[in-house]
């Protein structure tokens, strides 16, 4: 059984007696922890899942992700055009940058955070989809409902660069 301490959500682990504790949430205090001390970044709570990448290679941050098929809810892959988005990679992943397939890891569920966008331009306001390149956003190609329950990423930022950049978003993927 899993005993040890919980590790910060700015780094991964590979021990695999984390393996009994995936699908644990945890809540944290939206800050930058990529420096020496923490900065608080906005009031918002960010809450977390911990899961397993088995994309087969590594994870960036502020990657868009899916449920990998048969592991819903432990198991994730970088997510493509027409797959719903079920969290985050944290944007301020230090250990290496990036995290290895087989590694556990806190994925962003819900809450403010920055997300991978693709090359297309993002407005503030924009609700964001998974893009046809693998973990990264782009615009909603068309609005949603009035009515619809919106999952994904609606941007706080603009990002008219024309390349892929990270911008803030408040993230709703809860299960």
């Amino acid at each position: 059984m899993f005993q040890g301490t919980a590790f910060p959500i700015n780094t991964y682990e590979t021990d695999s007696s984390l393996a009994e504790a995936v699908g644990m949430t945890r809540d944290w205090a939206d800050e930058d922890r990529s420096k020496q001390f923490a900065v608080k970044n906005s009031a918002f709570p960010v809450r977390t899942i911990l899961v397993q990448n088995s994309s087969g290679g590594a994870l960036t941050p502020g990657m868009a992700l899916k449920w990998a098929a048969g592991y819903y809810g432990t198991k994730v892959q970088a997510a493509t055009n027409g797959v719903p988005i079920c969290g985050f990679v944290p944007a301020s992943i230090q250990t290496a940058a990036t995290i290895p397939t087989g590694a556990y890891f806190w994925m962003i569920v819900h809450g403010p955070t920055s997300v991978l966008k693709s090359a297309a331009d993002v407005a503030e306001g924009d609700q964001l989809e998974a893009s046809a390149t693998a973990g990264y956003c782009k615009t909603e190609a068309t609005a949603p409902a009035a009515n619809k329950l919106v999952r994904g990423a609606t941007a706080w930022a603009a990002d008219a660069s024309g390349g892929t950049a990270l911008v803030r978003a408040m993230v709703d993927c809860r299960l």
